[in-house]
């Protein structure tokens, strides 16, 4: 990501998408940032299936195994 604004001096504006199961994509919310920076996982996207079960990329620490949840999570700072 190139830090500061674009190059007409506004903000970088990062979309986030709604996880839907179905894939369409869905914009949730754009978040405006300046010398900033964003980082957003989930399960909806990156994933496998194996005999039917679909795992995460994202492990839970308390039991080192995939989360079982699609939930997302987006972090920012600048």
């Amino acid at each position: 990501m190139r830090p500061g604004r674009g190059a007409d001096g506004t903000s970088w504006r990062i979309a986030i998408e709604r996880p839907l199961a179905d894939k369409t994509r869905v914009w949730e919310a754009a978040v405006p940032l300046v010398d900033a920076a964003m980082a957003t996982a989930g399960g909806s996207r990156h994933f496998f299936e194996y005999k039917g079960k679909r795992y995460s990329h994202i492990i839970d620490p308390a039991d080192g195994r995939p989360v079982e949840h699609t939930l997302h999570r987006s972090c920012g700072g600048g």
